[in-house]
């Protein structure tokens, strides 16, 4: 099994889906179940980002999660009811560099056990021009 190494020497390990190990998933019982941290999720507003915000908070862990700036109020924002005073609501459009900045600015000093990055893919369709 492969090893990255995460913020102060935190281990996690890095799983790959094989038909022989589906459904076997190391997340759950190496991660979330090891005493509680302070996880950041940079695209936490719905689909597996808000997912994960979940299962960490229901785990007992601190989270910070971001959503763009005028996404109005998310599944995310529902979670702060629940897990009032450990869920942490940031805004940042990643393709904004002063954004992405700012914060990192808001952010310095802090630390993450864990970070993932889950930001929602856009596409555009082209048109095909006939031949």
């Amino acid at each position: 099994m492969n090893l990255a190494r995460l913020a102060h020497g935190f281990r996690l390990p890095i799983f790959a889906v094989t038909p022989d190990n589906e459904g076997d998933c190391p997340m759950s019982t190496n991660v979330l179940n090891t005493p509680s941290g302070t996880v950041l999720i940079v695209g936490a507003s719905r689909g597996l980002g808000h997912a994960m915000a979940a299962e960490f908070l229901r785990k007992g862990w601190n989270v910070v999660g971001t959503i763009r700036k005028g996404s109005g109020r998310t599944k995310l924002h529902d979670l702060t009811d629940e897990f009032e005073g450990r869920l942490e609501i940031e805004t940042v459009d990643i393709c904004e560099p002063d954004q992405v900045a700012a914060l990192r600015d808001r952010l310095s000093g802090r630390v993450f056990d864990i970070c993932s990055s889950m930001p929602a893919l856009a596409t555009t369709r082209l048109k095909r021009s006939p031949m």
